[in-house]
């Protein structure tokens, strides 16, 4: 036998076992798989953006319908603006309430039901895009109106869990494997109170979140409304320098056809408000040919300034109704006069501390027809739960003008008996606003404009 021919167990070797094969390694989802969770998320919140282009595509349509059967050469722009302004809504919308419901199942490991969650997502952004509707119509008396108000939050709820579910189900067909590999993990299925605790915290920041989220806006729509409000003053003092006078509070019949009424018979027909009157001078008088200062308010010919709602109305309501959120205070000792024998004054006789014009948020009043707040029959409140006199279209208060061009933004909680004493010209000279009205003052938006009897 050759030295090469070893016989292990003739020396009396041991042969060690072989050394067990490495197994690969399964790809095992990790306990709340960050990234699988937030595709599907994303997926949850494009599928609800898409649901929210699609009611836009679909008003549209119908808009686009409508326009064109009255004539009207922007149907065509809408049916592309309302696709887009749906899905940016709906998609924003979405945000907060992805955060909210997908914090709260990544922490009380709620994956097993993330098809409802995901519905639940579409259903609340819905609800909340109707959301202001639903409060406006809450206090109206119209049941019709909340009906309708309801019937539109269940649809667009039920559009957007539709849109959000779908977007989930994609997503998981996609990832079919790794999705039956995380539902087969028990970890992704513990809960515990230190998670339930998290999962308050969480809800807690994204509530504050949205909370701050929604004051934002709030101030930016009130910014708008302030530069109305300043607009307005700024087109008093405009036909102030024109005319030397107010305006009339009621333009009557037998008054000319100009802008400054050569005339003015008590008994004559009233024709239209002094919104009407100031229109084309808080536009610039390139808008004077739209205006027909001889015809009534609902004359057809008058239908040509229906761009002028948007100067005083400010909520959905009342641009829908035309109706006005500004009214003049007028009656005996006003600086307007009361409408018929008494004739509004040159602000060169005016304290400038007089009110002149008020924030009503439920006026009733088309802007274009005679109407304001009387001192004789205007209720003696401030805030009315209907809306009828004195009250801010805002949470935090109401507008008033005063004769000197100021803009005050005044608290809900005012007394009216404080502010009354501001109304006829001979009180204001016995008050001084910043002693009665200051303490009340949320905001100032507008200076004095140089004084009255500048």
């Amino acid at each position: 036998m050759s030295t090469d021919d070893h016989d292990p167990s003739a020396a009396g070797d041991r042969v060690s076992p072989a050394a067990p094969l490495e197994q690969p390694a399964t790809a095992h989802p990790k306990p709340g798989d960050i990234p699988l969770g937030c595709g599907f998320w994303a997926n949850v919140w494009l599928g609800t953006a898409l649901a929210g282009g699609v009611l836009g595509l679909l008003l549209g349509v119908v808009g686009t319908f409508v326009a064109m059967s009255s004539g009207s050469p922007h149907g065509v722009v809408l049916l592309f603006i309302a696709p887009i302004w749906g899905f940016l809504t709906a998609g924003f919308v979405a945000i907060p309430a992805v955060l909210l419901i997908a914090s709260t199942a990544w922490l009380l490991r709620l994956w097993r039901y993330r098809l409802l969650l995901a519905g639940a997502v579409g259903a609340l952004s819905g609800l909340v895009i109707v959301l202001p509707g639903l409060l406006v119509t809450g206090s109206m008396a119209a049941s019709g109106s909340i009906v309708s108000a309801w019937l539109g939050a269940g649809l667009l709820g039920a559009l957007g869990a539709a849109g959000s579910v779908w977007g989930a189900r994609w997503h998981q067909r996609r990832r079919r494997a790794q999705w039956e590999a995380f539902d087969a993990d028990p970890r992704n299925r513990q809960f515990s109170i230190r998670r339930l605790l998290g999962a308050f915290v969480l809800v807690a920041l994204v509530l504050g979140g949205l909370r701050a989220l929604l004051d934002t806006v709030e101030r930016a729509r009130c910014v708008g409304l302030n530069h109305q409000f300043a607009g307005i003053a700024q087109a008093l003092h405009h036909y102030h320098a024109k005319t030397g006078l107010l305006p009339h509070p009621v333009r009557r019949a037998g008054s000319g056809s100009d802008l400054v009424p050569s005339g003015h018979d008590p008994e004559a027909e009233p024709l239209y408000s002094w919104r009407l009157n100031l229109l084309s001078l808080y536009f610039g008088i390139d808008h004077d040919a739209d205006l027909a200062y001889d015809k009534p308010w609902n004359d057809p010919s008058q239908q040509s300034a229906a761009w002028g709602t948007g100067v005083y109305s400010f909520d959905d309501e009342s641009w829908a109704s035309d109706q006005t959120n500004v009214v003049a205070i007028t009656g005996p000792g006003t600086a307007f006069g009361d409408g018929a024998r008494e004739l509004p004054r040159s602000l060169h006789d005016v304290d400038d501390d007089t009110i002149l014009l008020v924030e009503v948020r439920r006026s009733g009043i088309p802007w274009r027809a005679p109407g304001d707040l009387d001192l004789r029959t205007m209720p003696p409140t401030i805030d009315r739960a209907d809306g009828r006199g004195i009250s801010g279209c805002r949470a935090y208060g109401f507008h008033v003008v005063f004769a000197d061009g100021a803009v005050w933004i005044l608290s809900h909680r005012t007394p009216f008996d404080e502010l009354r004493k501001f109304f006829t010209v001979e009180a204001a000279r016995r008050y001084d606003r910043d002693e009665v009205l200051k303490p009340y003052r949320v905001g100032q938006w507008q200076e004095p404009l140089g004084g009255a009897a500048e």
